[in-house]
This record gives structure tokens, C-alpha cells and sequence, in this order.
């Protein structure tokens, strides 16, 4: 399995993702750098059971993002695709997205930009089938379900990052209070010395 990054990130990027990735995945899942079209012929027909669509977000680039990987896509085979709720622009998934729902059972998640399941698969497991499948109002609850969820896994990183730059600038106020104590005492000292060396003047 492949988890595959565009190559136009720059390295660093590549990097604080494979340092993150490696140790968790590494023993079942391998970064690449490249576009979609360039890993595509790294897969065989009927291979790939989860796809994420996340590119180009144009109508054009999507669908051919989702026409050209079809074929890799097994007989229990997920795509997803990112951004099904974003209409400004030339976001163009959701678009797509409506025209492929009425040809492949499919939900999307309305949240964080939108995240849509399509079932292109004819093998999908049955527990999945019946969660997309399911009647609108049990949607609903599952939709507010992970969309709780997700929010608190969002607070949690946003307490967890407020927190460290809280634990950041205290350091940084330390230090500068470290400095400024320092200053002083170099003002007292040189303050000193300046008078001793006028009253040694007198003295003279």
C-alpha cells in the first residue's frame, strides 16, 4: 500500500511526514513523491481497496483523478474524495460528486470542507454498505456522531498547540527578563565605576 504526496510540496514538507508516517506505517505503507498520474502505472487493475482523491480540486481534474484510477479499484473498492462541500472557486468536486451518486451508492460528511465515501466496489463490506446506505434520519445521527468526534480531536490539538506557544513564550519571557536583569547589573557595575574613577579624579 502507498500513501502518494504531490511532488510540488517542497522537501520539508515530505519530510515532516515521513517522520510522522515511517514509524507508525512503515511496515505496510510507502510515501511517494509524484503527481497521480505518475504513481498510477505503480499500481496493478483491481488492486486498490481505499483511494483518497485529493488533488486539483477543478470539475476537469477530479474527474480525470477518478476516471483514470477506476480501474486500479478492487472489487471492494472506497474512494474518497476531499472538499465535497466547498462552492467558491473553481472547486469543482462537489459537482462531480452529485453526478457520481447517482451511479454509485455514496455519503458525504459536511464538515472540515466536506468528505465524501463513494461505494464503487461491488464486494464492499456489508457493514459499510449499510452505513452509507442507510435511511436519512440514521445518517443524520451518524454525521453528528463523527462530526463530534472530529471537533474534539480538533480542540484537543488546538488546546495542545495554544499550550505549547503558551510554554514558548514564557521561556521567552524569561529569558528576556534573564537579559534585562543582566543589563541592569552591567548599568549598576559600570554606574560604580564611573564614580569611583570621578572621585579618584578629585582626589588628584
Amino acid at each position: 500500500q502507498m500513501c502518494i504526496r504531490d511532488r510540488y510540496y517542497g522537501e520539508e514538507i515530505l519530510a515532516a511526514l515521513k517522520a510522522h508516517h515511517d514509524p507508525l506505517y512503515g511496515a505496510f505503507s510507502t510515501l511517494h513523491q509524484c503527481t497521480f498520474d505518475e504513481a498510477r502505472p505503480s499500481f496493478e487493475d483491481g488492486s486498490i481497496d481505499l483511494l483518497h482523491i485529493d488533488g486539483l480540486h477543478t470539475y476537469e481534474a477530479v474527474k480525470h483523478d477518478f476516471e483514470t484510477w477506476l480501474p486500479k479499484m478492487s472489487e471492494r473498492g472506497v474512494v474518497l474524495f476531499h472538499d465535497t462541500h466547498v462552492y467558491r472557486d473553481d472547486f469543482g468536486v462537489h459537482q462531480l460528486w452529485a453526478e457520481l451518486t447517482e451511479r454509485y451508492p455514496g455519503r458525504a460528511f459536511s464538515f472540515g470542507w466536506g468528505l465524501g465515501v463513494l461505494l464503487v466496489g461491488p464486494d464492499v463490506a456489508p457493514s459499510l454498505r449499510a452505513l452509507i446506505t442507510s435511511p436519512d434520519e440514521t445518517w443524520a445521527r451518524i454525521h453528528s456522531l463523527f462530526q463530534a468526534l472530529g471537533e474534539g480531536i480538533e480542540s484537543r490539538h488546538t488546546a495542545e498547540f495554544l499550550e505549547q506557544r503558551t510554554v514558548t513564550q514564557r521561556e521567552q519571557m524569561e529569558h528576556i527578563h534573564r537579559v534585562l536583569d543582566a543589563t541592569q547589573q552591567a548599568l549598576y557595575e559600570t554606574e560604580r565605576l564611573l564614580v569611583e574613577a570621578r572621585a579618584a579624579q578629585a582626589a588628584h
